[in-house]
């Protein structure tokens, strides 16, 4: 039987990428084992489809499919609506987690009950592994990098703008003015 809380872990899906099988191994090796992994599937083909269903083997996967292509931030709001956990996270389909990543985030998080998000920082890399700069930051705080601590507030938020572009960052400075800079 699971441990501790459930962690909701959103990756949205659209055509099969190098690093997906990366990406879902480094969520579902988690030192915090209590998460289901929602991957969306933004409007994939059947044959990418299929390989999305090969992960629910793990019965902590669920795919989602989506009959069109939505983009990135109405995907994670379909997973915001879906998800079970009491905390979410996000993950991209081409990225890594470090194993304990979500426990570290809970931790920080019961310091203080009345935090509503962890922000983390994350690193872009090159595929040799050099530090590349992103935009000109090679380190910067991202939503995808961070947890929110209940379901029921990023849901009052109202989620994701249904942009294709620059949401995550919008939804932390949203945060910030609904809840407060400290929370």
């Amino acid at each position: 039987r699971p441990v501790g809380e459930l962690v909701s872990v959103i990756m949205t899906v659209h055509k099969i990428n190098p690093m997906l099988d990366t990406a879902v191994r480094s969520v579902l090796e988690q030192t915090h084992g209590n998460l289901e992994l929602l991957l969306i599937d933004d409007g994939s083909s059947e044959e990418d489809a299929k390989v999305y269903e090969l992960f629910t083997a793990d019965p902590r996967v669920r795919v989602l499919r989506q009959s069109t292509n939505l983009g990135t931030y109405a995907c994670r709001n379909v997973g915001i609506r879906s998800a079970a956990g009491e905390f979410i996270t996000f993950m991209d389909s081409d990225d890594w987690q470090h194993p304990q990543k979500i426990s570290k985030c809970i931790e920080r998080m019961k310091v203080n009950k009345t935090t509503v998000v962890a922000i983390d920082a994350s690193v872009r890399l090159s595929h040799d592994g050099h530090i590349q700069p992103n935009g000109g930051a090679a380190i910067r705080n991202t939503a995808f990098a961070g947890m929110f601590w209940r379901a029921e507030e990023l849901r009052w938020l109202g989620g994701f703008d249904e942009v294709r572009v620059s949401a995550d960052a919008e939804i932390l400075r949203r945060t910030k003015v609904v809840f407060g800079e400290h929370r």
